[in-house]
């Protein structure tokens, strides 16, 4: 959740083109990096214990979601720094722009929100409507790209700002994956594990 509110407070800086609240949004990064620092450190803890195979996947799986909504918070970070840019430049993004990215953002929400389900519930209806909305966003970006190339060759749009645009949508689209990536996570724990043994000769 604190992942999820500064991305929206990073995109709310792109709209404006400045940014918006830093300070906010810098102490909920600072908090979700010590998170990611002691819930790693904890996660390691238990692995260190006499724990049954089936958990010891479990907590593995758990690290790569950590490490997975730390990233989110990293690109997050990332659509900041580019909203800074945009007000360094005095530039801004066009209006049908703001409205791709809007609609592209209200599909990640979708792919977060049934990312979370699944993971919380271990939900496998959940992880497929994430994945068909991860698909969606996928989508989206490519169009963005195309609309955005066809903006720049009709100059409507300074190659500056431009450059800045198809960075930001491919943030947008990692962040997607990433919580992909926490929804698939519960297939590693959920499903029969299986051990692999050596071959006797």
């Amino acid at each position: 959740e604190i992942a999820k509110k500064n991305l929206h407070l990073a995109m709310e800086s792109i709209y404006q083109g400045k940014p918006v609240n830093m300070e906010k949004f810098q102490a909920r990064e600072n908090h979700l990096n010590f998170l990611n620092h002691e819930i790693s450190k904890f996660i390691v803890s238990i692995a260190a214990t006499d724990i049954s195979f089936k958990d010891e996947i479990m907590i593995a799986s758990f690290y790569h979601v950590v490490s997975d909504i730390e990233r989110v918070g990293d690109y997050a970070e990332n659509v900041m720094e580019y909203s800074q840019k945009l007000q360094a430049q005095k530039t801004n993004f066009s209006e049908q722009a703001i409205e791709q990215l809007k609609e592209m953002v209200s599909n990640i929400d979708l792919v977060y929100e049934n990312a979370i389900f699944a993971f919380e519930k271990q939900d496998y209806d959940a992880i497929d409507a994430c994945c068909d909305y991860e698909n969606n966003v996928d989508e989206f970006k490519k169009q963005l790209d195309l609309d955005h190339i066809k903006r720049l060759n009709n100059n409507q749009c300074s190659a500056e700002a431009g450059a800045l645009y198809l960075s930001l949508v491919s943030n947008l689209e990692r962040i997607s994956d990433h919580m992909q990536n926490v929804a698939l996570s519960i297939k590693d724990y959920t499903q029969k594990p299986k051990r692999v043994y050596a071959i006797i000769k």
